[in-house]
């Protein structure tokens, strides 16, 4: 997959603009909320962007994804098969949490032991490296699974939250994997 195909699944649970009273992110124009808009912002003059969320394009989110959730916190350097999928999280949780996610369910596998710090580096590449070789797609399920509980414990936290179960939900499954294919 590349990260073009990456972000077109990302966009299809984030869609257009949201402005849901009970998402605690706030508005948000393609999953980008007005906290993180006006913070790149200010990091990345060069890419122009707007002072609403609302006024945000496409394209600008594309090029915020890309250099913000893909590239800096080096989800582009791990195994392709757990891109998409940490991507994701990086989208909806955040970079650090998303990253910590992958961490844990490479400890649990029980192959390594890394620190669950929220930062790829060469550590975390290999472990995963060597925990999907060992796992194949069964990695990216055991990802999605606990994903799962994030979700549930994020409502059992805050009940107003539970609205939005169902399609997180129906995210986090998108990215598992049928067989054992590595």
């Amino acid at each position: 997959m590349t990260f073009n195909d990456i972000l077109a699944l990302t966009l299809d649970f984030e869609g257009g603009f949201s402005g849901h009273s009970d998402d605690r992110g706030g508005a948000t124009m393609h999953g980008i909320t007005s906290n993180t808009l006006r913070t790149i912002a200010q990091l990345a003059p060069d890419l122009s962007l707007p002072a609403q969320v609302s006024k945000l394009t496409q394209k600008q989110a594309h090029l915020i994804y890309q250099r913000f959730y893909y590239e800096a916190p080096n989800i582009h350097l791990l195994h392709p098969a757990v891109q998409g999928v940490v991507f994701d999280m990086a989208v909806n949780h955040g970079p650090q949490k998303a990253i910590k996610i992958l961490q844990r369910v490479c400890n649990l596998s029980g192959i390594v032991a890394i620190q669950k710090d929220g930062i790829i580096g060469p550590i975390t590449i290999r472990s995963v490296d060597r925990v999907y070789q060992a796992m194949g797609s069964l990695l990216v399920n055991a990802i999605c699974d606990e994903r799962v509980l994030f979700y549930q414990a994020i409502c059992a936290k805050d009940a107003t939250q539970q609205i939005f179960l169902h399609g997180w939900l129906r995210r986090a499954n998108a990215f598992k994997r049928k067989g054992n294919y590595t």
